[in-house]
């Protein structure tokens, strides 16, 4: 099948498989998609199953890794419990190694889905907790403060504040720029907000992230120099949306922290040798790390106990 038919085909797949608005379908197969990260599985000439693998990369112990995002798997409802995605996993398993990924992440759609993909070797890694800002007086305080709704044209001064934000959380997926200026696009054709903050000197100092619902607005992804530009962020967000009550995304805080993200190790030749390089007081060995079930060497090396890892803003 040659790759605009499968593209068509899939993107058919994506719409008859997932409740998303068409705009976003749109805007995900002309900036999002690639042909080359694409897997499916065909019978008599249509596609029944896909997915696509998207490539980012993630600092980890000290090091950074390669990671394999699945994104949209699907299969046809007609053709469910014959084993397809199953299938289309192992393969697309097969190509990431082939290709020297590191690990492979994904978001399950739904609660079930945890138990599915655990089938395939991915566990819990990457988890969140939510906190909530009460802001009665939802002017207050920020009338004269120097905020910008941000689009995808924006300077690319806030993409590198924003990167190096990120980076200083000890175990982040990192996002580029194109996908960065992609989920600025997302969040405002979803009747969203992106809110930059400039400090005194003029330069970046905070941006938000926001959606909301009829009694809230949610900010799924903040960073901020201080808490001082995060509670004015929290405010501005409250104001721009006529709510007295902001819940807000951040690393996960145990105990309060709720599931989000798998991830399988694909290296465990590069990975295990780096998590003994960074922790070299532990008391295991090469030898005991590879013997250890997938799961629990997983969790292990991404410290999952301690919550460390951490991704957002994944475009899916």
């Amino acid at each position: 099948m040659n790759p605009q038919k499968r593209k068509e085909q899939i993107r058919t797949l994506w719409q008859k498989c997932f409740d998303d608005r068409e705009d976003f379908v749109a805007f995900y197969f002309d900036k999002v998609y690639k042909d080359e990260n694409a897997m499916s599985l065909e019978k008599e000439g249509r596609v029944v199953s896909a997915l696509q693998m998207i490539p980012y990369t993630m600092n980890w112990c000290g090091t950074e890794i390669t990671v394999a995002y699945i994104s949209g798997a699907c299969t046809d409802p007609e053709q469910r419990g014959k084993g397809l995605m199953g299938e289309l996993l192992r393969q697309s398993f097969r190509e990431m190694r082939r290709r020297k990924y590191d690990i492979t992440a994904l978001i399950p759609a739904t609660a079930s889905l945890f138990d599915y993909y655990r089938a395939y070797g991915y566990t819990e890694v990457f988890d969140y907790s939510l906190r909530t800002f009460e802001c009665p007086e939802i002017s207050s305080g920020i009338k004269e403060m120097p905020f910008l709704s941000l689009d995808k044209d924006v300077g690319k001064e806030w993409f590198i504040y924003f990167d190096q934000q990120i980076k200083k959380r000890p175990s982040c997926i990192w996002h580029t720029e194109e996908d960065f200026r992609n989920n600025i696009q997302d969040f405002t054709m979803a009747e969203g907000l992106v809110l930059g903050m400039r400090g005194a000197d003029g330069q970046p100092a905070g941006m938000a992230f926001i959606t909301a619902t009829e009694e809230e607005a949610l900010i799924k992804e903040m960073v901020y120099d201080n808490e001082k530009i995060k509670e004015q962020l929290l405010r501005k967000a409250a104001a721009s949306f006529h709510t007295g009550k902001v819940i807000y995304k951040t690393p996960a805080l145990p105990p309060a922290a709720q599931r989000y993200g798998m991830a399988m190790i694909l290296n465990k030749e590069k990975m295990i040798p780096q998590w003994l390089h960074a922790h070299p007081d532990s008391t295991r060995t090469a030898e005991t790390l590879n013997r250890m079930d997938q799961t629990s060497l997983t969790q292990l090396l991404f410290n999952y106990e301690q919550r460390e890892a951490y991704m957002s803003l994944m475009m899916d």
